[in-house]
């Protein structure tokens, strides 16, 4: 899973795109170190971090939520955006 969160920040997008589709088909191993990936200056690697963290659902939306809580609005991830009906 190392090499997957490493892939995440690679250059090439599409090395990028596969690994954090990878990270979201493992499900809750992968969502904490998704969650510090939130974190990273990177826009694209925040952006497929909170991809990836809803590929895996359900089960990584309480520590998503919380993690959003602590950023700031343009800074979290496009398809955290889209659920304005969470409440954070």
């Amino acid at each position: 899973m190392d090499g997957l969160i490493k892939a995440i920040r690679h250059t090439n997008l599409g090395i990028r795109w596969r690994a954090a589709l990878a990270l979201g088909d493992i499900g809750e191993p992968a969502i904490k170190p998704l969650i510090r990936a939130l974190k990273e200056d990177d826009q694209d690697v925040r952006w497929l971090a909170g991809l990836a963290l809803g590929r895996i659902g359900q089960a990584a939306i309480p520590q998503l939520i919380r993690a959003l809580r602590m950023l700031k609005n343009k800074e979290r991830p496009a398809p955290t955006k889209r659920h304005g009906n969470i409440p954070l």
